[in-house]
């Protein structure tokens, strides 16, 4: 198991520039699957009425010293989200049919 005093600000400095890397590449790959997803959506949002969709990427990175490799995961989607409150029924109170 690799010790944590093996780990110096020049090698967390190499580990950052090695995932900074991977997702430029990532993004610069798959920026045409991502504008046309957001497009899809948008048009979606615009056919049903719904507000414009915000575009959601999320990031993760993994550095494994025992395996000697870094991962880096891309993941791009945009966001849908309907709220609706109801006022509590009140267990005192008689239904009425309407």
């Amino acid at each position: 198991m690799a010790e944590i005093k093996s780990i110096s600000n020049e090698r967390m400095d190499a580990f950052i520039a090695t995932i900074v890397k991977n997702v430029r590449e990532s993004m610069s790959e798959r920026s045409d699957d991502i504008l046309k997803a957001w497009h899809e959506n948008i048009e979606e949002a615009q056919a049903n009425e719904k507000n414009f969709p915000p575009l959601k990427i999320s990031i993760s990175a993994t550095v494994d010293l025992e395996a000697a490799k870094i991962e880096t995961v891309m993941r791009f989607t945009t966001v849908y989200q309907t709220s609706t409150r109801s006022p509590l029924p009140d267990p005192n109170q008689t239904e009425f049919p309407i």
